[in-house]
């Protein structure tokens, strides 16, 4: 999203710094193009219902890694080939976990962001950001809420 796709009085809050995932006043906007496919999708931040920070990975290759390790500690011939597997599962194991954030809205919209590279700290200031966007625009709706009801009152007396 670039400075001629912002809605009227929108401002950027932060963006990744590959500028797939874009926070705003309004919305949060994740884009994404690869391999001939190219998808955005985006979320009003007064839409936004559940956000979670997990790490998904495939616990049966760390207990293939474990089994084949104390395997062959317990029958005792091949221990080189052994260790080779177990190791080879437990990298395997490393490579494949992957730490999201998921964004839901109130309806079937979600946002799946995978977060590479960034430090755990990194990763809870930016879901601060959306949380601190949530609250500024709930509290700046409350406030014309006010003023349009104390205009209501004016205009009837």
């Amino acid at each position: 999203m670039n400075q001629d796709h912002l809605l009227q009085d929108e401002k950027v809050i932060t963006k990744s710094k590959e500028g797939s995932t874009i926070l705003t006043n309004y919305r949060i906007q994740y884009s994404d193009k690869k391999w001939g496919k190219a998808y955005t999708s985006s979320i009003l931040l007064k839409n936004i219902s559940a956000i979670e920070i997990n790490y998904r990975s495939n616990v049966l290759l760390l207990i293939v890694a474990a089994l084949s390790f104390f395997g062959v500690l317990m029958v005792g011939e091949g221990l080189i080939l052994g260790i080779s597997i177990s190791t080879i599962f437990l990298l395997i194991f490393l490579l494949t976990r992957r730490h999201y954030v998921s964004i839901s809205s109130n309806g079937s919209v979600k946002i799946n962001l995978l977060i590479k590279g960034m430090k755990s700290n990194k990763v809870l200031e930016f879901l601060n950001k959306i949380e601190q966007a949530i609250i500024d625009n709930d509290a700046l709706g409350i406030s014309e809420r006010k003023q349009q009801s104390k205009n209501q009152i004016v205009n009837m007396q």
